[in-house]
């Protein structure tokens, strides 16, 4: 098999400040962690996507005004207009990425506004975390909050008492969140209409929590009066955002515990435990890349991982796709890859690879179709994220595995 044959290796040991901050945008997945309530389940996976991140990755990418715009643009994606050619721009980018929980929803998202009282494009953000049956759905954008009021109270929704921001629950009983009623279905409604369900609503005009369990909106609200932790005090969760956000714009997010891999069985082939791996698609001015985070709780083992790293990806091979992950990140244009060990102000070390490609223009992305990426010679956004999205979920990501104890 063809191997990787431009690996750079670059062991740094940094303290991030100010001056490492992103310039051009600041993402709010720091933010939105201060809401999620830090507990074992919200911990088995994070999904975090940026849509007004591709506008600022990509200008002048622009986000549709609403769905109508969005359709217009997408029946017309060979001329949609000279105005309105950004929107198909960033339409192209956002229909590559690959973690939007609310991806699913697009389809039916026409009847959204009648249904929950915005439109799928007033979300800015979504952010979910957490297994069936506690699982969460956090909504970021500007929402009209009359609207949504509205639509709450024609599903049957009452206003309940909360000590900040608004609960809303079904008949005014939260613990009716996961009761099925497939009469009921209305899959235009994120909050559980897949099952004819209604989730109990922590609300505000910038922020919509939802979840079918009444302990885990508790948990939420909780966390909003500062009686409870959130992974945003988490050292390990900042440590990661730290060194995810540095130096470009991030456009989507995972985070997950050990248990997402089976331990390496192989003696002396696993790596050293760490506590959280995340992965996230960046853009900066010349690169669209991929970037893994271990964090560590000492700085010997981030320093051996982060020396390890280059040549155990250049000998892992993949186990679904049975080809080496040389020729996987080849074939989708990784020109460059580094290692580094970064010193955060959480106080914990974290290896980060980089996996880097050229970014392509407007011109570029928009002349390329899902048929012929084998054809271009830039890393097309979202391509290279889906890889390992797709890698984690099957477990083909031995490489980074922890060795058995």
């Amino acid at each position: 098999m063809r191997r990787f044959g431009f690996v750079l290796l670059l062991i740094a040991v940094l303290t991030l400040s100010n001056a490492h901050a992103q310039d051009a945008y600041e993402s709010p997945l720091l933010a939105l962690l201060a809401t999620v309530p830090d507990t074992a389940n919200n911990r088995t996976q994070v999904i975090f996507s940026d849509r007004a991140a591709i506008e600022a990755a990509y200008p002048p990418a622009r986000m549709p005004a609403d769905f109508a715009q969005f359709a217009f643009v997408s029946e017309n994606n060979d001329d949609p207009g000279g105005d309105l050619l950004p929107v198909l721009f960033w339409t192209r980018i956002y229909m590559g990425t690959a973690s939007s929980t609310m991806g699913q929803y697009l389809a039916v998202s026409e009847a959204m506004p009648s249904v929950v009282g915005f439109d799928y494009f007033d979300v800015r953000q979504d952010l979910s975390y957490g297994m069936p049956p506690e699982q969460t759905l956090h909504l970021s954008g500007d929402f009209d909050g009359t609207a949504v009021r509205a639509a709450l109270i024609a599903q049957g929704y009452a206003q309940v008492d909360a000590p900040t921001n608004e609960l809303w629950c079904p008949e005014a009983a939260c613990d009716l969140g996961a009761q099925v009623n497939v009469r009921a279905r209305n899959p235009a409604n994120p909050f559980g209409g897949d099952l004819g369900r209604r989730f109990p609503l922590f609300i505000s005009e910038t922020s919509i929590i939802g979840s079918p369990s009444e302990g885990v909106i508790n948990e939420h609200v909780a966390v909003a009066t500062g009686d409870q932790p959130s992974l945003a005090d988490a050292p390990d969760y900042a440590a990661a955002v730290e060194a995810l956000t540095r130096d470009g714009v991030l456009m989507q997010a995972m985070f997950f515990p050990p248990s997402v891999l089976p331990p390496n069985p192989t003696a002396g082939a696993g790596l050293p435990a760490w506590s959280l791996l995340a992965f996230a698609d960046v853009a900066t001015s010349d690169t669209q890349e991929v970037r893994i985070v271990l964090v560590y709780a000492d700085e010997d083992s981030a320093a051996e991982v982060a020396e390890s790293l280059p040549s155990r990806l250049e000998e892992a091979d993949s186990l679904v796709v049975q080809m080496s992950w040389s020729e996987l990140l080849q074939a989708r244009r990784v020109t460059n890859i580094t290692s580094e060990v970064i010193m955060t102000d959480a106080g914990l070390p974290a290896v980060m690879v980089t996996f880097q490609g050229e970014r392509g223009t407007q011109e570029q992305i928009l002349e390329t179709s899902l048929t012929d990426q084998d054809q271009i010679d830039f890393a097309l956004p979202g391509n290279l994220f889906r890889l390992f999205v797709n890698a984690i979920y099957r477990q083909d990501l031995a490489w980074v595995a922890i060795g058995e104890p």
